[in-house]
């Protein structure tokens, strides 16, 4: 069946990114910390671009990641107050 028969519209398909990237060190470092290391940096504009293969071991670091930093800022918000 093609995209037409299938009312695809093909003209604002967005392609498909096969690695999750960042240019956040933290990130990098927690990542890294956690035993998942980059497949390759990209240059842009004088800014590193850290690529990463997508998997479920990347997802879960991530997720810890930023849930490790939303206590960080409570506690932050708290000390604050």
């Amino acid at each position: 069946m093609s995209d037409k028969e299938n009312n695809i519209n093909t003209k604002h398909r967005v392609p498909f990114d096969r690695e999750y990237a960042t240019s956040y060190r933290s990130e990098v470092k927690w990542l890294a910390g956690h035993g998942i290391r980059y497949e390759f940096v990209k240059e842009i504009n004088t800014i590193s671009i850290y690529k990463y293969k997508k998997n479920s071991a990347l997802y879960f670091a991530l997720g810890e990641f930023y849930k490790s930093l939303e206590s960080r800022n409570v506690k932050d918000l708290e000390e604050k107050n």
